[in-house]
């Protein structure tokens, strides 16, 4: 059986979001006249429902490709248990993990996350500039994304 959406069309990638918060203050995400309301932490998947609906997607849909993107997925409480957990599936079934980041917390956690099996960055860098970064995510974490 395939995920097939109500198009007939097939899908093989899934974008799972851990977490709807972020470190930065964006102008394209939090504008000043949008009344931005997150989550609360029980109303999101805990990391066990996760690992469930990834075995049922890789396992029994076929879906060869995961991406975890947030708000920033990196500063979610316990983030690295959660991608040791899913390395056991990746040794069980063939698919391709993936994380979209800002990259603020990407050094130290870069060495695990390739030892469990994340084969896709996507870190997100709107400018080169650094005041102009400043600007746009309301915050100097510069440095940090781009080292």
């Amino acid at each position: 059986m395939k995920l097939t959406d109500s198009f007939g069309r097939i899908h093989d990638y899934v974008r799972i979001s851990l977490i709807d918060k972020c470190n930065l203050n964006c102008i394209y995400c939090n504008p000043s006249n949008s009344f931005v309301r997150f989550k609360s932490n029980r109303s999101i998947l805990t990391y066990e429902e996760l690992f469930r609906l990834i075995k049922i997607l890789v396992r029994d849909l076929e879906v060869n490709k995961i991406r975890f993107t947030g708000g920033e997925p990196l500063i979610r409480k316990d983030v690295m248990k959660f991608f040791e957990m899913i390395s056991s599936l990746k040794n069980q079934y063939d698919f391709e993990i993936g994380i979209t980041t800002n990259g603020t917390h990407l050094l130290d956690k870069l060495d695990s996350l390739l030892n469990f099996g994340v084969e896709r960055l996507n870190i997100s860098l709107d400018t080169l500039n650094k005041t102009k970064f400043i600007a746009i995510t309301g915050r100097d974490y510069f440095d940090e994304t781009l080292t």
